[in-house]
């Protein structure tokens, strides 16, 4: 729900649209995720979180429909919330739900954030190189139209 508006909803074709209550009418659409978008939360300010498939989290402010900001993750974020205190908590395919905060004495320290992008990185080359051995595996091994028919 967004407070004082209507309801927020992702979709498998990559976007978020906030929708008006009662009449249901669509007030925006906000476009970003390269994946499925599998979970929204908003605040009553009007900040609006999404996960996605993108390993991705994008906030976006409800007034004028553009993305604030994209927090990257080591794998598939499947939910979203916030906490009272307006905090962001996001659960990823990593088996780990983190806790996001503007407030100073509730951040990470800074070897602790050093850690996670380090995590970022290792994951992203790891994924680079898998890449490249499946494109090398499938240029060895693959057989073209004329192997396959005999001609």
């Amino acid at each position: 729900m967004l407070p004082g508006i209507g309801f927020i909803s992702g979709s498998h074709d990559l976007s978020l649209r906030v929708w008006s209550l009662p009449d249901g009418a669509v007030q925006s659409e906000l476009l970003g995720h390269t994946a499925i978008i599998y979970s929204v939360a908003a605040t009553p300010a009007g900040l609006i979180a999404s996960g996605s498939e993108d390993n991705t989290v994008r906030l976006w402010s409800a007034a004028t429909a553009s993305c604030l900001q994209v927090i990257e993750h080591p794998g598939c974020v499947w939910a979203v919330t916030f906490t009272p205190q307006g905090d962001l908590v996001s659960g990823c395919s990593d088996a780990v739900a983190r806790v996001w905060s503007t407030d100073p004495s509730r951040q990470a320290d800074a070897e602790a954030t050093a850690s996670y992008h380090k995590l970022l990185e290792d994951r992203k080359a790891a994924t680079a190189a898998a890449s490249t051995q499946e494109a090398a595996a499938a240029q060895t091994n693959g057989a073209t139209a004329m192997d396959v028919d005999g001609s």
